[in-house]
This record gives structure tokens, C-alpha cells and sequence, in this order.
């Protein structure tokens, strides 16, 4: 997996340099680090005793992060055999973002249909958070005030299903993004992206607002697709 598009602007230290005391949540990071670095192959056996080992921890948090990673779907967890890394190439990622774009016709029925000028005014100000950060070269500031806005739009969804999908999916594409990181020129893109849906929003135009969205979708899977290889 690498990353052409320049420097990356860091999400967080090296993990394994912050593991002592710490949450499952820090575990997580490290080893989907690890896995996205390479250094867990797909398929390879995610064993509790190793990865203790690995990161000087107690069983505890290691399972607590292998659960959180298999909600996400990076993880898989097999009866008798404990957990495997599961293959994250670009047909994984591109299946991904395809589901959450169509998706994206209920998400913004809905939330359009219940819109005001508070909630206007709510998304207005968590990307002018998102700019502000961005401006300072914060990219997990960035990522935490992207994750609030989507949130912001998706908690409107009335379909339940479609809501946990949601969930599920930007919790694997946030996890993802904390391990690779941003340039700055994809977080520009990014806050026009978000204006544009913002805008339609505002307007109450079902129609321009999904294509907003979607649009936001595939510059998202280009982006992220570079980061991973075909599949053989």
C-alpha cells in the first residue's frame, strides 16, 4: 500500500511508540497500522498471545480491538480459529464507497425532508470547524470534523438498516483514514465537496444534494484506492 499524491500531512504518532497504558481504541490503531503497512499480510492469523507479545499488553484490550476491527470488517473472526486479516484491496474499498453512495438517496431524502435553519446552521459550523483545522494542517482534526458532519446528515435517516450500514462503513473508512493520512490538496477538495452538499442542503434540493454527495463519494474512492492494489 503507498500513497503518491505528496506529503502526507500525519494523523497521529507512530502507535507503537504510545501503547503504554493505553485503550483498546489506541490497540486498534496500532495494529490496523499494521495491517495497512503490511506487516500483517492478508490472511495472516491475528493471535492473542502474539499480539500481546507484539504490543507489550494483556489479552484484554487486544480482544476488545479485534472486535471493534471485525465490526469494521478488516478483521475476520473464524469458530475455533480466532481472527484472520482479511484482503483490503481496491475491489474491497470500491465495493465499500459504491454501497454508500447508493445509499445516499434515503440518507438525504430524509435528512432534507427534516431540515431547518438550525441544522443549516449546525453543518455550516462544523465545516468551518473542518476549514479552520485544515488551515492549521490538523488532519485528524479534519477527519474528526468530517466524521461529525456525515453523522450530522446520516443521524436524519429514518431506515434503520440503512443507518447501522452507514455506521458501519464510516467507521472502517475513519480507521482508514487515521492510518493513511491526508495531503493538504485532498482536504481543499474535500471542503468544497462539503460546501457543495451544505449548499444543496440549504436549497432543500433532494436531487442536487445527492449528487453532491455522491460525487463526494467517488473523489473519496479515487483518492483512497491509491492507497491499496488491484486485485490479482
Amino acid at each position: 500500500m503507498s500513497q503518491s499524491e505528496g506529503d502526507l500531512l500525519a494523523t497521529s504518532p507512530n502507535p507503537h511508540e504510545t501503547l503504554g497504558g493505553t485503550t483498546y481504541r489506541r490497540v486498534h490503531d496500532a495494529i490496523l497500522s499494521d495491517i495497512v503497512r503490511g506487516s500483517f499480510v492478508p490472511g495472516a492469523r491475528l493471535k492473542i498471545a502474539d499480539l500481546c507479545r507484539r504490543y507489550g499488553l494483556s489479552p484484554m484490550p487486544i480482544r476488545e480491538a479485534l472486535q471493534q476491527l471485525q465490526g469494521e470488517g478488516i478483521v475476520v473472526m473464524e469458530p475455533n480459529k480466532g481472527a484472520r486479516v482479511r484482503s483490503i484491496d481496491r475491489k474491497f474499498i470500491a465495493d465499500i464507497y459504491d454501497v454508500r453512495s447508493a445509499l445516499y438517496a434515503i440518507v438525504y431524502r430524509d435528512a432534507i425532508a427534516s431540515a431547518d435553519a438550525a441544522f443549516d446552521e449546525k453543518l455550516a459550523t462544523i465545516q468551518r470547524e473542518f476549514d479552520r483545522m485544515m488551515e492549521l494542517g490538523d488532519a485528524r482534526g479534519c477527519i474528526a470534523q468530517n466524521r461529525l458532519l456525515h453523522d450530522a446528515i446520516q443521524n436524519r435517516c429514518l431506515n434503520h438498516e440503512v443507518s447501522a450500514a452507514m455506521e458501519r462503513y464510516a467507521n472502517l473508512t475513519s480507521s482508514l483514514r487515521e492510518a493513511l493520512g491526508f495531503n493538504i490538496e485532498r482536504l481543499r477538495e474535500i471542503s468544497r465537496e462539503h460546501w457543495a452538499i451544505i449548499d444543496a442542503v440549504k436549497a432543500r434540493d433532494v436531487e442536487r444534494a445527492l449528487a453532491a454527495a455522491q460525487h463526494h463519494v467517488r473523489q473519496a474512492l479515487i483518492n483512497m484506492s491509491r492507497n491499496f492494489t488491484a486485485q490479482p
